[in-house]
């Protein structure tokens, strides 16, 4: 098991290789107090528990790899908060969840995620649930609006009908988009009488 950090000399530490030696255990908070540190290598133990969030807080890190371990829970969010990150592996574990694919993050291929049957979203091929039931209701929201918008137009355009120019002239003032959606349509019609006009003369 990991021992509490305590100690100046570790905070001059810019390189930390801990892999392969059959460590068990938690992963401890305090290691993102390591604030020195350029690279960071856990892989190969049998460390379980979650990754710590504080891990974020390693400002200098450039290397991260906790493969092959028996981590589970989520990847932190927190972790995009490395700039510098240009090596990050958490593949064979037990992670779950999003990835999350922001940031230095986006710049990963599968492989630094692979073996992890419970992670979702890019740049694994597997689509989140929750991410395609938000899209659908999303797009399902937007369509809904759109037929509820077109259905209101067309209605105050036949009410206009019945209370003259006045009536129409007063529609378009008050929504500048049913005035766009009129002077296109004016447009569109005026565009398809001149081409029916020149297809005439051609013909004649």
């Amino acid at each position: 098991m990991f021992s509490p950090y305590k100690g100046d000399p570790l905070s001059w530490m810019t390189g930390l290789d801990l892999s392969s030696n059959r460590i068990d255990g938690l992963i401890p908070p305090e290691v993102g107090q390591l604030k020195g540190l350029r690279s960071l290598n856990l892989s190969n133990n049998f460390l379980r528990g979650s990754i710590p969030a504080s891990l974020g807080d390693m400002d200098d890190l450039e290397s991260l790899d906790l493969s092959h371990n028996d981590l589970s829970g989520e990847i932190p969010r927190e972790l995009v908060r490395l700039h510098f990150i240009s090596s990050f592996s958490v593949a064979f574990n037990n992670l779950s969840g999003v990835i999350p694919y922001e940031k230095q993050f986006s710049s990963f291929s599968r492989k630094s995620y692979e073996g992890n049957q419970g992670l979702c979203g890019l740049p694994l091929e597997i689509d989140c649930p929750a991410d395609r039931q938000e899209t659908r209701e999303i797009g399902a929201g937007k369509d809904k609006s759109a037929r509820l918008e077109d259905g209101m137009f067309y209605s105050f355009l036949a009410m206009s009908v019945g209370l003259g120019f006045w009536g129409f002239l007063g529609m378009l003032l008050l929504n500048r988009r049913w005035r766009m959606r009129y002077f296109n349509a004016i447009d569109g019609y005026f565009d398809t009488y001149v081409e029916s006009f020149r297809t005439d003369g051609t013909h004649s």
